[in-house]
């Protein structure tokens, strides 16, 4: 849960709020606040513990002291975990995404990094109706940024083509930089190419922290429809 505090979510350069304030949520929408609600929580630290090799006030968990929720209390006795050091809340943010250059829409929630994984899948593919996957495919690593070789930006791209062909879904970091933001890229450039029925299932898991402008993710309330716009950075 460290160095959190800067970053964007994937082939995004940054992320504003546009909130329509109409009371009147269809029935679909309403089914899935209240799955939401009862179902998907959030951590928050309650435990400062400063971390000894930052020279800031930043915690074990990778937030200024500054950023806590009120009523924190002060941990010098014990080792930071987060299971003891964490406590959950009922989450607050999810809603709509749209990428503004593309005229697409995508789906975000904000959860616990230990929420159970078939309440995770009952929500992408009953309630924002992805289709199941025949294949899983996985990026990890490479966060720092470097420059893509032409053989590796061609495998990249055969990555894709398999996704796409194969019915997958792509799951990587989530983040503007290294060998995800070529991802990224890659999966933007296919969107826009191809129909709806034919676009890549992209899915992103960053650290609630990595995201920029993330207190514009957050519904104001419960009868709010959230969306974000995101902006795409341009090459």
């Amino acid at each position: 849960m460290r160095s959190r505090r800067n970053g964007t979510l994937e082939s995004s350069k940054s992320i504003y709020s546009s909130i329509s304030r109409s009371t009147d949520l269809s029935c679909s929408e309403s089914d899935l606040v209240h799955f939401i609600q009862d179902n998907f929580k959030k951590r928050e630290c309650v435990f400062f513990t400063k971390d000894a090799k930052s020279i800031d006030d930043i915690c074990k968990c990778g937030y200024l002291k500054s950023q806590h929720i009120e009523g924190t209390q002060i941990n010098n006795q014990e080792k930071w975990n987060y299971k003891k050091h964490t406590k959950e809340h009922p989450t607050d943010a999810f809603g709509d995404i749209e990428f503004e250059h593309l005229g697409k829409t995508g789906r975000y929630i904000r959860l616990s990094c230990d929420t159970d994984t078939e309440t995770i899948y009952d929500l992408m593919t009953q309630h924002w109706h992805l289709k199941t996957p025949n294949l899983i495919i996985s990026v990890t690593g490479g966060a720092k940024n470097f420059a893509l070789k032409p053989c590796m930006r061609k495998i990249v791209s055969r990555l894709i083509y398999i996704a796409q062909s194969k019915g997958a879904w792509i799951f990587t970091g989530g983040t503007h930089y290294g060998l995800m933001k070529y991802i990224g890229e890659v999966v933007r450039d296919n969107t826009i190419s191809r129909s709806a029925e034919e676009n890549v299932v992209a899915i992103g898991i960053a650290a609630w922290g990595m995201i920029s402008n993330r207190e514009s993710l957050i519904r104001n309330c419960d009868a709010e429809v959230l969306k974000a716009v995101c902006l795409l950075e341009s090459i």
